[in-house]
């Protein structure tokens, strides 16, 4: 058995960190409460995006059977310039298992991550590289994106990526040790995430319950409109879930200050965003955001369906055994829903449908279930079977 330091992005135990010293962090027993506007945005910038929680879980679940410390990034930069807690670190861990997802972008300097990991006197593990965007890497890269891909070239650095475009690319560069999986979160739960997908044939959109939507709601609201309108009148409920509109697209900008905007038991907004979509006269949409995979994944497992535009909007409800419908909308989406098989519409043809529904009903038609199933197994155990292969 390993042990491992796992670190990076961030955990729910972050959200329990309060106090720290040379040699541990402290956590509360209990999370915080969460109910007014300002303890709603906290956990949000805590988080960054709630589908983190999923990938670092996913990270976490991959190497079940060791011993996996979580060690908050935030806290290696603090200490990681001391002699003794690098050799303290030596002593404890076989590996450093770094939590990572879109990290290759034009937007990240990396340098404070280059910094912390070339102190690192342990092999690292990443899972998983991906690209934000392929024009990102079109030009030179960034000094701390050139110097984090020199630490990669290091023999006892291991880098698996969310696809075979990050795969290509590291490869290009000189990467040795690189292995093309998809996100980690992709094979947690993974019977069930099997089940969902089948599900999907079991569908019948003449008597929908509850539908979940998600995307990017409050950037514009035209595509999330589009999604929504057609389902609205068939489905008995419908609820979009919260990522990171509330922080990237001022989706809850009409609550500052409010004392009263969140129920942590149902995970339900207590009051209309700003970023509200109004369908009809006496429309009625729930409006959802969830700080730990448990609870995403409960609330999700009595929706009928999961629309959407976001990978960990929908494989939530995956994971939870529901059928998802995924619009494979970017670079990023697309890498991963392709590497693992993941039945899913290209945007263009879901945006120009002329009626959504049949449109729906006839690309389940074309999935070939047992073929997904035998490929997403497959890659499943190919994934960890070179886990096993380096630990």
């Amino acid at each position: 058995m390993a042990r491992i330091m796992m670190t990076g992005m961030c955990s729910v135990q972050d959200r329990l960190a309060y106090h720290s010293d040379s040699r541990r962090v402290f956590y509360r027993p209990f999370f915080p409460a969460i109910r007014s506007y300002d303890q709603f945005i906290n956990e949000f910038k805590i988080a960054a995006n709630t589908g983190n929680y999923l990938i670092t879980e996913g990270a976490y679940r991959a190497f079940e059977g060791h011993d996996v410390d979580y060690i908050p990034f935030w806290y290696l930069s603090q200490w990681i310039h001391l002699a003794e807690f690098r050799e303290w670190l030596g002593n404890e861990y076989h590996f450093c298992l770094f939590a990572t997802a879109n990290i290759l972008s034009a937007d990240f300097d990396l340098a404070s991550e280059v910094e912390v990991l070339e102190g690192l006197p342990i092999p690292v593990i990443f899972m998983s590289i991906g690209v934000q965007r392929r024009s990102d890497l079109a030009g030179s890269l960034r000094p701390g994106a050139a110097r984090f891909i020199d630490f990669l070239k290091r023999p006892e650095t291991h880098a698996f990526t969310r696809g075979a475009f990050a795969a290509a690319f590291l490869r290009s560069q000189g990467v040795k040790n690189v292995y093309e999986a998809c996100c980690p979160s992709a094979f947690n739960h993974s019977q069930q995430i099997v089940q969902g997908i089948k599900r999907l044939k079991e569908i019948s959109v003449d008597s929908l319950g509850e539908v979940w939507f998600n995307g990017y709601l409050g950037e514009g609201p035209e595509a999330a409109l589009r999604e929504i309108k057609p389902f609205f009148p068939i489905a008995k409920r419908v609820g979009y879930v919260f990522q990171d509109e509330p922080l990237l697209f001022g989706a809850m900008s009409n609550m500052v200050g409010h004392p009263s905007v969140y129920d942590a038991g149902s995970g339900a907004l207590t009051r209309t965003p700003a970023s509200h979509l109004a369908l009809f006269p006496s429309d009625s949409i729930d409006y959802y955001a969830f700080f730990s995979p448990e609870t995403w994944r409960a609330r999700a497992s009595a929706v009928d369906l999961l629309v959407g535009r976001r990978f960990h909007g929908n494989l939530v409800g995956l994971q939870a055994g529901r059928p998802a419908l995924f619009i494979s909308h970017d670079d990023r989406v697309n890498e991963m829903l392709t590497s693992v098989g993941l039945p899913h519409v290209h945007p263009v043809q879901w945006n120009e449908a002329p009626d959504r529904l049949k449109f729906f009903e006839s690309f389940v038609k074309t999935i070939d279930f047992a073929q997904f199933e035998n490929g997403y197994n497959t890659k499943k155990e190919t994934f960890a079977r070179q886990i096993r292969a380096i630990v």
